[in-house]
């Protein structure tokens, strides 16, 4: 920028976004505002009508949130184990970014300088996305890896165009690929959402977990991994910190039964029955879970001659299937 290399604003996708360059005009960062997102006030696509805080694209994920939850997937990839982008929260100041603030506000003559909240990735130099190539040449550990990512923070948008594949060059390597993972902006759902899981239905995910896969997740610690976002990313919701949690035991003690990447992820799908949308099998256990914690808690209170009410609602209107109890 101090040499006078403007950004360029990204065409794709709903939201705004910006390739930052270099010199040599090479990308090498992409920035997302989060006041920029789908929905989001200064929104330059046409997606506004909504201010933030409120619920955006997914129910459970708020508009201006989706920024941090990039910054939480970089933050929870430990040793780089998915191979997700490094990725940061900044304030930027720039005049391209885009400010809806009337008739003039977009015209060249009255652009200011204007300082924003957002995501701060690096750009990784690729050949195409996954929807672009064969995905019988993805390595079996690499998809395995992304998916034990998605399944910790019950990504609802894993699509084929985010996961970005890279062809590697040298001796017997030859269509060797590496994948890796982008756009996590939609993942930590404040409650249990329906995930989206692109690979669920590949040969790779049906392959049982490696030693070190199954070593790996054993030492997830999602009380630790909840502690360390509160320090990192304090406006993180603790709605969001629960699902973490959840997620993360439900894929520890689902890979200590020896089910494999597919299973799992089939078993946090909902599925659709005589046109409506039926609990997933996660969903499920948490009502269980939840009405024999409220059925404990009143033959307590019913012993302690005590008049006892369970409030079956969740605490910010979110779906009927969400867990209320601490984890």
């Amino acid at each position: 920028m101090k040499n006078g290399v403007d950004p360029i604003p990204v065409h794709s996708g709903l939201g705004g976004a910006y390739y930052f360059r270099n010199s040599r005009g090479e990308s090498l960062a992409i920035v997302k505002p989060t006041d920029e997102e789908p929905f989001a006030p200064n929104n330059p696509k046409g997606f506004v009508g909504k201010a933030l805080g409120q619920p955006g694209l997914k129910r459970s994920v708020r508009v201006g949130e989706t920024g941090y939850r990039e910054v939480v997937a970089y933050l929870l990839d430990y040793d780089h184990f998915a191979n997700v982008p490094p990725t940061a929260l900044v304030k930027i100041t720039h005049s391209i970014f885009n400010v809806n603030d009337g008739v003039n506000g977009n015209k060249p003559q009255s652009k200011k300088l204007v300082s924003k909240i957002a995501s701060f990735q690096q750009f990784i130099p690729h050949d195409f996305d996954a929807s672009d190539h064969g995905t019988s040449s993805f390595p079996v550990s690499a998809v395995h890896r992304i998916g034990i990512l998605d399944i910790r923070i019950l990504n609802t948008d894993r699509h084929a165009g985010n996961l970005l594949v890279r062809k590697l060059d040298g001796f017997g390597r030859f269509g060797q690929v590496e994948l890796i993972p982008i756009d996590h902006g939609l993942c930590l759902p404040e409650s249990l959402e329906d995930p989206y899981f692109e690979w669920i239905h590949w040969p790779q995910a049906s392959i049982p977990f490696s030693d070190d896969e199954l070593e790996y997740i054993e030492n997830l610690d999602p009380i630790q991994d909840s502690e360390m976002l509160r320090r990192e990313l304090p406006m993180i919701r603790e709605a969001c910190l629960r699902v973490l949690v959840l997620c993360t035991i439900f894929l520890k003690e689902a890979a200590s039964y020896g089910l494999c990447l597919a299973d799992i992820g089939e078993m946090m799908s909902r599925e659709f029955r005589n046109g409506e949308e039926e609990p997933s099998e996660l969903e499920v256990i948490c009502i269980e879970a939840r009405r024999l914690i409220a059925e404990d808690m009143t033959s307590k209170a019913e012993a302690d001659g005590e008049e006892f009410q369970f409030d079956i609602d969740y605490e910010d209107g979110g779906s009927d299937f969400t867990p209320t109890f601490g984890l």
